[in-house]
């Protein structure tokens, strides 16, 4: 019996963050004792045979597992004839088949019978029949010693023989059908019989006994003949496939059924780069035409998996023992990562794409906003993934329209019913300054955001894109940067009730641009940005970081990030761990390269995760950090190695920084260079990453998923 509990369980005990109680929830209905998963289904052998009267007889009964099904089965004969019975046997879980033993009494009426054997397994039955010839004492009773089996596949020769019981015979005839084939020669009543020139096709074959006029007949056996060799009929994945995950099924069928013995490691054999044979486990379906192939471990990628079916010495046969005809190896590639559709451009023509804002929704499936031109001006444009292709959210966004006024650098958040928001930087009509502007998907159109507060005054300067974040209680938070008369000062703006109100902003560090933004559950705000950091008499870009509490004070997290080197740090980018405790990437520029660094902080400090993540690509530019769940950090970025410039990335293992698969490119040539990476999760915690990359003469939007 089956026992549930409602429980209220913090979830602060399961992420080490603040507690959030979470709800009584009912289980999911997982059925009565009575109620199995799955089914199953019986077959017997033989299903014809004969029994003297006062005599029994043993069916082998198989139990064929379907659908998970893994429960015992009981096996009896259900409303058997008067005189006949069988004591009922138990196919236990983990087995597939038990000898049923049916004896006949002394008694029981001559001639023959039809039984029903019935399995059973809570509300579940299915049945199988069995023919049954009852002899009459005096009788003769012709019986098989061979084959023993109720049906035969043969190819060539097949060997007969047949014992006669309760008396002798004065001959045993064997016929094909109703054709006479041979008198058998006592006392071993053998025959070997050539298929090899018979029509493929079944045959009934029976022998009779004769004596004193009277004819005794035994069961049919029935003989299959086949001289066809088995041929393989479908493969997926498809010979030739470049873009195979991971997880996919690997499956053949074939046109007939295979002979289940022949299915075996040494006849089936999976092999890539780096194995001439991984190990797998090879599951032949009930009706033996299906085979599915199941790695025992992931395979490494990027892999190049080839699969030979049947050798010389280790064949695939058919049930007649036929080998399967050869065919050439079956070869197809499992990348590292996975396109999600092909090259995303909103407008036909030489318009370049960029700047690719994205987040993930709570099914899987990602929302992007991308800057592109349509001729004249650039816009904004919104499309979410639906599973196998992009779909638009409405037309394009711009805020100030006119073949002058460029929209550029999205940025985009979800809300808890995945809607998303766009922010962006548009020219204003003040003489070129430039300001945000943002519209909210209402589920089937666009919803503009009031103005920012206060509006930019003509020659004031520029509001720049920051972070973008909903706080605990689901409003938006915005947190730009002005520029305006070489000053750089930090904004944040909260939307409330439908109208910005404009709250503090960290005070630390002197020209502070660009800021990244993350909320946690309990309310606590943390911003990362570029800004001076002066020592003495150098100056230098470092990376700040500050928090702000549940009461709106903001407080700085240690000391500025700055490498050894000391370069000009930027871009940084934020996210949160399983602890609540940020993690920032960003890059530093110094003569003659750019390096990606990341930290955590600990609680009281910094602490540097590695040396540098990028390894041995130069020019390394825009890291983006997300955190899986297992509260580790994934860093994409853009890096040059010969012959161009990719997207990469590496996540880190609590001591090193490893790469995820190959470089991301999805043009190949030194004039195909991918910039500006993004990434996100998906509900597995595998990272999606989308960029803007040149085709060779225009930029397109590409996203590709983590193939695992």
């Amino acid at each position: 019996m089956h026992r549930f509990f409602k429980t209220l369980i913090p979830l602060c005990i399961l992420s080490g963050s603040a507690c959030i109680n979470v709800p009584d929830v009912d289980p999911p209905d997982q059925g009565t004792p009575n109620q199995p998963v799955g089914n199953f289904s019986l077959s017997a052998d033989p299903t014809q045979a004969s029994v003297f009267q006062g005599g029994s007889k043993n069916i082998q009964v198989t139990l064929t597992r379907t659908g998970g099904f893994t429960d015992n089965v009981t096996v009896s004969l259900f409303n058997p004839p008067a005189g006949i019975s069988a004591p009922s046997v138990t196919i236990a879980s983990g087995t597939t088949s038990a000898t049923l033993t049916i004896s006949v009494s002394a008694n029981a009426e001559p001639g023959p019978k039809t039984l029903t054997l019935r399995g059973t397994a809570g509300t579940l039955s299915q049945d199988v029949s069995v023919s049954l010839s009852v002899a009459g004492q005096g009788d003769l009773l012709v019986q098989w010693a061979s084959p023993s089996q109720s049906s035969v596949h043969v190819k060539d020769s097949v060997q007969f023989q047949v014992v006669v019981e309760g008396g002798t015979a004065e001959s045993v005839d064997l016929y094909k059908d109703t054709v006479f084939l041979t008198r058998l020669s006592a006392p071993s009543y053998q025959y070997t019989w050539d298929t090899s020139q018979e029509t493929e096709g079944e045959y009934q074959l029976t022998a009779r006994a004769t004596r004193g006029g009277a004819t005794f007949t035994s069961s049919a056996r029935t003989i299959k003949v086949d001289h066809t060799a088995p041929k393989v009929k479908t493969q997926s994945p498809a010979p030739g496939a470049t873009a195979v995950a991971v997880r996919d099924t690997i499956q053949v069928t074939f046109d007939e059924p295979l002979k289940a013995s022949t299915v075996t490691d040494a006849s089936v054999v999976l092999g890539t780069a780096g194995a001439s044979n991984v190990a797998k486990t090879l599951s032949l379906s009930a009706d033996g035409r299906t085979l599915t192939l199941t790695p025992s471990a992931p395979l490494t990628l990027p892999a190049t998996v080839t699969i030979n079916l049947g050798s010389s010495t280790a064949p695939l046969t058919d049930l007649a023992g036929n080998a399967l005809t050869a065919s050439t190896p079956w070869t197809f590639t499992v990348p590292a990562w996975l396109p999600m559709g092909g090259a995303i451009s909103a407008v036909n023509g030489p318009t370049p794409a960029e700047n690719v804002s994205m987040k993930v929704a709570t099914d899987g499936n990602p929302v992007i906003a991308w800057s592109e031109s349509d001729g004249t001006a650039k816009n904004i444009y919104v499309r979410r993934w639906t599973g196998t292709s992009w779909t638009d959210l409405g037309p394009a966004l711009n805020a100030v329209p006119g073949a002058s006024f460029d929209t550029i650098e999205p940025d985009l958040v979800l809300d808890t019913a995945n809607r998303p928001t766009v922010v962006w930087n548009e020219v204003s009509t003040n003489k070129g300054d430039r300001e945000l502007y943002g519209s909210r998907w209402t589920g089937t159109t666009w919803a503009s955001l009031p103005p920012f507060l206060p509006a930019i005054r003509a020659d004031q300067g520029s509001r720049n894109p920051g972070g973008i974040a909903f706080d605990k209680a689901g409003n938006l938070v915005v947190t730009p940067f002005l520029a305006s008369y070489g000053t750089y000062d930090l904004e944040v703006f909260r939307l409330a009730s439908n109208d910005w109100e404009t709250l503090t902003a960290p005070e630390d560090g002197s020209f502070p641009v660009n800021s990244d933004l993350a909320i946690d559950a309990t309310g606590n705000w943390f911003m990362a940005y570029p800004a001076h950091w002066e020592t003495g008499t150098d100056t230098h870009w470092a990376i700040y970081a500050s928090k702000r509490d549940i009461y709106g004070n903001w407080s700085k997290l240690g000391d500025p990030l700055i490498s050894p080197s000391k370069g000009s740090s930027n871009s940084p980018s934020l996210a949160l761990n399983g602890n609540g405790l940020p993690i920032i990437a960003w890059e530093e520029s110094s003569s003659p390269n750019s390096t990606v660094y990341a930290a955590l902080w600990n609680g009281q400090s910094w602490q540097m995760l590695g040396s540098t993540i990028n390894g041995n690509t130069t020019s390394n530019t825009h890291p983006s950090v997300v955190v899986d769940h297992d509260g580790l950090p994934i860093v994409a970025w853009s890096g040059y190695a010969a012959p161009e410039t990719s997207i990469w990335v590496s996540r880190w293992n609590g001591s090193s920084w490893q790469q995820l698969g190959s470089r991301l490119s999805a043009a190949t040539g030194a004039s195909t260079a991918g910039f500006r990476p993004t990434l996100s999760l998906d509900k597995n915690g595998q990272p999606i990453v989308a960029w803007h990359e040149s085709d060779g003469s225009v930029s397109n939007i590409y996203v590709y998923r983590y193939n695992y």
